[in-house]
């Protein structure tokens, strides 16, 4: 085989080798952050209900002075 057979082989190799590692990074990074803003979804989902319980809680509590 002649050295530029070769040296196109291993360039070929090493380019597809490269974009594969470059997938499976991305795709780990794309699902630890899409996990990250699941989680910070649920957590906002979480203080919003909380929230909504207190505000009804003081607004009863509230409307007792009207009556």
């Amino acid at each position: 085989m002649e050295a530029s057979v070769i040296k196109s082989k291993v360039e070929t190799t090493w380019q597809d080798a490269s974009a594969q590692w470059k997938d499976e990074y991305a795709s780990r990074y794309r699902t630890a952050v899409i996990t990250e803003l699941e989680n910070t979804l649920d957590r906002i989902r979480n203080t919003s209900e909380q929230l909504n319980e207190t505000i009804g809680a003081t607004l009863s509590s509230l409307q007792k002075f009207n009556d």
